[in-house]
């Protein structure tokens, strides 16, 4: 694996999730890492890995000529194009087998890589011919985390006891784009009284908070119907999805770990399907954690849906009260049963070759 998150980084988070249920006589890892930075989660990584590197200042000829004579039958990608990757030395070919995953959801381009790893929900059949890799899909989900080490459990449904439905949202505000702004406000006109809490650490940022609020004006949504915070620690952004009774998701670059902390928080996720990986994102964790009728088909769906939803608040709140251990019991969140899938594919990448 070549990374440059071996740390406190969602990429890191992930890999903690599976990494120790490895079966180390079907896999051995090797860990080429990037980064300078080392942290408490890069600690509990390395004794996870037979082999690790700290390859800082390698070029791309030095660093595939140390995995070529390493021996790596099949080397993992783990960036994709995001912030400091080393995709060109993927083009060098200093393994049999290589593959993409975690990264980034898209193509790499790259000559050389044989395959991004997937599920048979990010990417369907027909949307394969985007990518210039083979798709190889996990079974079940392409998600897996820890549960986190935070002590909050999920409290009642807020609406019972405030009589005000809160939809919520604490992606990016990046992710949260004009045609999300007007469609979340056809949302909001359509359940009167409602909110909408956004949290994220751009909202800290005053300005930023009046651009939002204005954002929402343009669509009839005044500022008493929105709350904007800011980041906060851990804990307290934990506590925070107790004050939302449904969130919503952005498109079309959906959340992805965000949807499964509030998830674990029993706070369900309206979801629009997409037409590409990154769009598929809500679709993949809505099958993986049995709630497929929350997948919207359209803009009209997506507003009916949460509508519909909110309209009954006893059902949503036993909903609520038992989605921590729904969660728990599936892919989402079952190292042992991500590992073996993990394994299988990387098995399967390793006879084709042999073949």
């Amino acid at each position: 694996m070549v990374s440059g998150d071996f740390r406190a980084h969602v990429v890191g988070r992930y890999l903690e999730s599976f990494l120790g249920h490895i079966d180390r006589s079907r896999v051995e890892l090797a860990a080429y890492s990037t980064s300078a930075t080392e942290d408490e989660t890069t600690a509990r990584l390395k004794p996870r890995f037979a082999l690790w590197h700290k390859v800082v200042g390698y070029d791309d000829g030095r660093l595939a000529g140390l995995i070529h004579d390493d021996a790596v039958d099949i080397l993992i990608d783990l960036a994709g194009h995001s912030a400091g990757n080393r995709l060109p030395m993927f083009a060098h070919k200093p393994a049999p087998v290589q593959a993409t995953w975690l990264g980034l959801f898209a193509t790499t381009g790259v000559p050389g890589m044989d395959y991004i790893i997937a599920d048979p929900y990010l990417v369907p059949g027909d949307e394969a011919q985007y990518f210039t890799e083979e798709v190889w899909p996990l079974a079940e989900s392409w998600f897996c985390l820890n549960p986190p080490d935070v002590a909050t459990e999920p409290g009642p449904l807020p609406a019972l006891a405030n009589g005000t439905v809160t939809f919520g949202c604490f992606n990016i505000l990046h992710k949260i784009t004009d045609v999300v702004v007007a469609l979340w406000a056809r949302v909001l006109l359509a359940v009167p009284g409602s909110r909408l809490f956004l949290k994220t650490r751009q909202l800290s940022d005053n300005l930023v908070s009046q651009n939002t609020l204005a954002r929402f004006a343009v669509h009839g949504i005044g500022p008493e119907r929105l709350v904007l915070e800011g980041q906060s620690p851990l804990a307290d952004y934990f506590a925070a999805y107790n004050r939302v009774d449904v969130a919503l998701d952005p498109f079309p670059f959906h959340g992805a770990t965000i949807s499964l902390d509030g998830l674990w928080m029993g706070v369900p996720v309206v979801t629009l399907r997409g037409d590409r990986m990154g769009a598929h994102l809500g679709e993949s964790i809505a099958h993986a954690a049995g709630l497929s009728d929350w997948i919207a088909d359209d803009d009209e769906g997506y507003v009916a849906m949460a509508v519909a939803l909110t309209s009954d608040l006893h059902r949503l709140a036993e909903l609520r009260a038992g989605l921590r251990e729904r969660v728990l019991a599936s892919s989402l969140y079952d190292g042992a049963r991500f590992a073996r899938h993990f394994e299988d594919a990387l098995r399967g990448m390793w006879q084709r070759a042999c073949d």
